[in-house]
């Protein structure tokens, strides 16, 4: 498992903005690519998570959900 590089490229792939998790917070934020970036600014009530079936997600191997609600960074 690799943390996926902070990029546009991994930003445009990324998945976030379908996921059911994600909130009106995160749309006015610009919040994305949770799983490079980590935790930001809005707080995100679990509503089920689409982490597996993101291109980001599948290409880093990465194995956990809820990235949205996770602090990566510290």
């Amino acid at each position: 498992m690799s943390k996926p590089e902070n990029n546009e490229q991994n930003f445009s792939l990324c998945v976030c903005v379908n996921c059911p998790t994600y909130s009106d917070c995160g749309r006015l934020a610009g919040e994305r690519l949770f799983c490079s970036r980590g935790k930001g600014v809005c707080v995100y009530k679990p509503n089920g998570c689409i982490c597996p079936g993101c291109p980001v997600y599948k290409s880093n191997k990465l194995k956990y959900n809820y990235y949205c609600r996770r602090d990566i960074n510290g």
